[in-house]
């Protein structure tokens, strides 16, 4: 080939990423935040400059040559150094982003990363979106392949290298209960909590098929009944409202109204009840001045009375 990688616009390898990563012209052109026109057009320059079709259309999509694949697996790992290392040696001034950034939030932890962080990001970077995606199974897939820029969870188990735990804070976990709930004392321990049902919320790669609760309490030897699992908040609190149920929750949760619900602590606060809350992201981000960012402006959210 002729052709030197001088001559292309790098832009144009973004975009060849994208619709690698995303297989699908829309995706990638609402990921980087443009038209299906302008993606087609920097798309034939890459055909052009390349001198193969990178992506045909099938079904399902788009499907990438053998010559896509290969210059996918062997130059963007380089390409993102390259990003960071541009982006690195700018000071960094949030003022002018002007990007869509994706988050994954364990569904525990989401009531709690809302109008606060949406505040504070907003005030100083006003042209950022945000977008903030419930913590899934492909998670962690996503972190890698750039859909998802940083992940907050419930510290998870996790041998893939490429993705960096960041560990925030250790939370507290508590009771919440319908206002009028038999448990009259601000106070339970955990063998009186075991004797009423538990609602419990269902958080990928951390308690997918065994609850917190169960496990908590199982290493104190006593048996729950989990009587209502669910991955939505508003489904549990409908439950917690209208049962005896207990829910076991994080102290962050700051949103409950109190003239519904009220909290009850555990006894003596179990270490087996104070889980770590971690920051997850790509390994090539360790730098990345924006990543960085954002998890300052978490970590101040979370930790907020």
């Amino acid at each position: 080939m002729s052709k030197q990688i001088g001559q292309m616009d790098l832009n144009a390898l973004r975009i060849f990423f994208v619709l690698y990563q995303e297989r699908n012209m829309r995706l990638a052109a609402e990921r980087l935040i443009s038209s299906q026109p302008a993606m087609s057009q920097q798309l034939a320059k890459l055909r052009a400059f390349f001198d193969d079709e990178l992506f045909v259309k099938v079904p399902s999509g788009l499907e990438p040559t053998s010559f896509s694949d290969n210059l996918y697996h062997s130059s963007y790992e380089l390409f993102t150094q390259l990003e960071n290392s541009i982006v690195t040696s700018k000071a960094f001034d949030p003022s002018t982003i002007d990007q869509k950034v994706v988050l994954a939030v364990s569904p525990l932890l989401a009531p709690i990363v809302g109008h606060q962080f949406f505040k504070r990001v907003h005030e100083l970077a006003p042209k950022l979106k945000i977008l903030i995606h419930q913590w899934s199974k492909q998670t962690l897939e996503q972190l890698k392949s750039d859909q998802v820029l940083l992940g907050v969870h419930y510290q998870i188990i996790s041998e893939d290298k490429q993705i960096r735990e960041k560990r925030i804070l250790q939370d507290n976990f508590r009771c919440l209960v319908r206002k009028d709930h038999p448990h009259q004392s601000g106070v339970i321990s955990m063998e009186q909590a075991a004797k009423y049902p538990f609602t419990t919320i269902i958080a990928n790669d951390w308690n997918s098929q065994v609850s917190y609760a169960e496990q908590a309490f199982a290493a104190k030897g006593l048996d729950v009944e989990v009587a209502y699992r669910s991955e939505f908040p508003a489904s549990i609190l409908d439950v917690v409202q209208n049962s005896d149920t207990i829910f076991p929750c994080s102290q962050l949760y700051r949103f409950t109204n109190p003239e519904v619900f009220r909290t009850i602590e555990f006894e003596g606060n179990p270490e087996v009840l104070n889980p770590s809350i971690c920051f997850y992201h790509h390994y090539k981000n360790d730098k990345d001045p924006l990543t960085q960012w954002l998890m300052e402006i978490l970590r101040d959210v979370l930790s907020s009375p």
